[in-house]
């Protein structure tokens, strides 16, 4: 089931918390905002620039099964 299959429900409610620094920033504050079915990784934002990213990160093959086979990007 790729990305554009699966439910993704907003997180409403969760305050800001400390975590790995922003892949654009660097700041360490960011709060989780979407959980995407399948993946235990919530879609986080960063409170200093606004980039969300899955917190963990997912692995590799995580983040294969997101895309269908014919993507080419």
């Amino acid at each position: 089931m790729d990305l554009y299959s699966r439910v993704v429900r907003p997180i409403n409610g969760v305050e800001s918390a400390s975590m790995p620094g922003c892949p654009v920033c660097d700041d360490a504050r960011a709060v989780p905002r979407f959980s995407v079915a399948g993946c235990d990784s919530p879609i986080v934002v960063c409170e200093a620039c606004g980039v969300g990213r899955f917190e963990p990160m997912l692995s590799r093959d995580e983040i294969e099964a997101l895309y269908p086979d014919e993507y080419y990007g």
